[in-house]
């Protein structure tokens, strides 16, 4: 174990290990002592989200990884398109639908990791009947999948709330900085149409707080 630490540390200084290298290094240890993920990632000074990600990388195909190499695809998009296949039981469907997602992003459909995850959400729920559509269109997007499973309400509200976390996070930077001490007649106005906004938002929604 010791001489396989000392390799792993080792590699990770140089740039071109590549992470499929780093995701073999620690499959190969994880297997030569029978370790759970917490415990490779105390031993590797990783977190767990990490090494899991790494090990998700192990369930794309050689074609795959080739490609990710040459084109280099950013990390978080393979990580992602592994997240998407392992979940697909049949293997036939599983492979084609790793091809299809590739292509994508080599031929830039796909330009962003969150529209796997968007992919993910539709196959979650339209099932086969989605993916086979994925597989047959290699043009259709992470949106109209979305909008086909059903999903095109759930997915805004999605975004509505992540950008209502963002703003939040920023008026509370803004109070500490005193930001406000500077608003416009205007900037007032504005920020009470928001707030105005937010409460219909609110009020008019089937949420469970009601």
């Amino acid at each position: 174990i010791e001489r396989l630490m000392t390799r792993f540390h080792l590699q990770e200084q140089h740039s071109a290990w590549s992470a499929f290298d780093k995701t073999r290094a620690i499959a190969l240890i994880q297997s030569e002592n029978n370790f759970s993920i917490g415990e490779l990632a105390n031993l590797l000074g990783l977190n767990h989200k990490t090494i899991s990600d790494y090990l998700t990388l192990l369930v794309l195909s050689e074609r795959s990884i080739a490609t990710a190499n040459e084109k280099k695809i950013p990390y978080a998009y393979v990580v992602a398109i592994g997240n998407v296949i392992r979940r697909v039981e049949d293997m036939n469907l599983r492979q084609n639908l790793e091809n299809s997602l590739i292509d994508r992003i080599v031929n830039r459909v796909v330009t962003r990791s969150s529209e796997i995850e968007m992919f993910k959400k539709a196959i979650q729920v339209g099932g086969e009947k989605i993916i086979k559509k994925i597989i047959a269109n290699p043009t259709l997007s992470a949106n109209k999948a979305v909008a086909d499973a059903g999903l095109s309400e759930e997915l805004s509200n999605h975004r509505i709330i992540a950008l209502a976390r963002s703003l939040a996070s920023s008026l509370t930077r803004g109070l500490k900085e005193k930001s406000n001490q500077t608003m416009t007649s205007h900037d007032e106005q504005t920020l009470n149409n928001l707030r105005e906004a937010i409460d219909e938002y609110l009020t008019t929604s089937g949420g469970a707080g009601k």
